[in-house]
């Protein structure tokens, strides 16, 4: 798959912004016993006299050293959640940095991001403005001695689980990227472009020519149960394990090893 096929697939990215800047809105010393600091930022986006923003949530440990860092696609955007144990993150001495996609995305949409970048523009599906949301988190991580730029994870659980490849097959900024328990399954997806519908089979075929363009950046985890395809199971990415959909303090650990 090449990014033409991204683009059928998952509509247009939008343009990466002239620059961007942060403005903290509060920072909690404290969280974790104090072992870690909690901002909450929005990222600005210029794009020649617009003005485009969105917030995202980060702990990073207070530690001085570079530290590799999370970029974390989920639901909510809560830190901590239940699928995000932040402090044993943090005690590991990786930094997270949270978006949320009822921020950029809800529901796959219009709204969101997509209402405010491309408005009467052609639709860009979920998958790809959360993608581009990450990589607008990774720009800023450039400009921060706290982060380790050079050891960047994209990660999300579920149905958002294909962003996390997606933002590693546009940018290789990305070293890793974590599809936890990837949707295998729906015929249809809000977050491809709209009117692009997959059976099954087509999904696993198109997770895989994402896994091709990603290579050993990316690692699949899914309950054993829940992958039966010839081609995932040939991945030597593919980690199965034991228990239900879910992203657990055990994939986070395992993750952390991988990095």
């Amino acid at each position: 798959m090449d990014l033409k096929e991204l683009t059928k697939r998952y509509g247009t990215l939008p343009a990466r912004p002239e620059h961007l800047s942060v403005v903290t809105n509060s920072i909690d010393m404290g969280f974790a016993a104090g072992k870690a600091a909690l901002h909450d930022l929005t990222l600005i986006l210029y794009y020649g006299e617009r003005e485009i923003s969105f917030p995202t949530r980060a702990v990073i440990p207070n530690t001085e050293k570079p530290h590799p860092a999370f970029i974390y696609i989920s639901d909510s955007g809560d830190i901590p959640s239940k699928f995000l144990p932040a402090e044993e993150i943090a005690d590991r001495g990786f930094a997270i940095f949270c978006i949320s996609r009822e921020d950029i995305a809800p529901n796959g949409t219009k709204r969101g991001l997509a209402r405010t970048l491309l408005p009467g523009k052609k639709y860009v599906g979920g998958h790809a403005l959360l993608a581009f949301a990450a990589m607008r988190i990774a720009d800023y991580t450039e400009k921060l001695t706290t982060i380790d730029s050079s050891r960047l994870c994209a990660i999300a659980h579920g149905e958002l689980a294909e962003a996390a490849l997606l933002s590693a097959a546009y940018d290789r900024r990305f070293s890793y990227a974590m599809s936890n328990c990837p949707d295998t399954e729906s015929e249809s997806s809000l977050y491809c472009k709209a009117s692009f519908s997959l059976s099954g089979n087509e999904r696993i075929e198109k997770l895989c020519e994402l896994l091709d363009i990603c290579g050993k950046r990316a690692i699949i985890s899914a309950p054993r149960d829940d992958i039966c395809s010839d081609e995932l199971l040939k991945y030597s990415g593919l980690r199965l394990r034991d228990g239900t959909r879910y992203l657990s303090r055990e994939d986070w650990q395992f993750y952390m090893d991988v990095i």
